[in-house]
C-alpha cells in the first residue's frame, strides 16, 4: 500500500523524537502498533465476512441451478415412459387374449 523506504523510516522516526520527546516515544509508538493490529483484525474479519457472503451466494444460485436441472430432468423422465409404457401394455392385453382363447 505505501512504499516506505528505510530512510523515510529514519525521516519519520527523528520527526517522531523531535515532536513527540523521548519519554513518552515508547508509550505513543506501543499506542499506534496496537491501533494498527486492531485495524488489521477488523480489516481481515470483514474481508473473511464479505467472502462467506460470496460464497453462500454462489452455494444459492448452484442449488437454484441444480433443483432446475433435476426438476426438468423429472419432467423429461416423466413424459418418455407414458408413451412407451401405452404401447407395451396394449401388446400384452393383445398377446393375453390370444392365449386365452386358444
Amino acid at each position: 500500500m505505501f512504499d516506505v523506504g528505510f530512510t523515510e523510516l529514519i525521516v519519520i522516526g527523528v520527526v517522531a523524537i523531535l515532536v513527540i520527546g523521548p519519554d513518552k516515544l515508547p508509550q505513543v509508538a506501543r499506542f499506534l502498533g496496537s491501533m494498527v493490529g486492531r485495524m488489521q483484525r477488523y480489516v481481515a474479519s470483514v474481508k473473511s465476512e464479505m467472502e462467506r457472503e460470496v460464497r453462500l451466494e454462489q452455494l444459492k444460485d448452484l442449488q437454484n441451478t441444480i433443483a432446475n436441472s433435476a426438476t426438468n430432468t423429472e419432467k423429461l423422465i416423466n413424459a418418455q415412459p407414458q408413451k412407451k409404457s401405452s404401447t407395451k401394455k396394449s401388446t400384452t392385453k393383445k398377446s393375453v387374449k390370444s392365449k386365452s382363447t386358444v
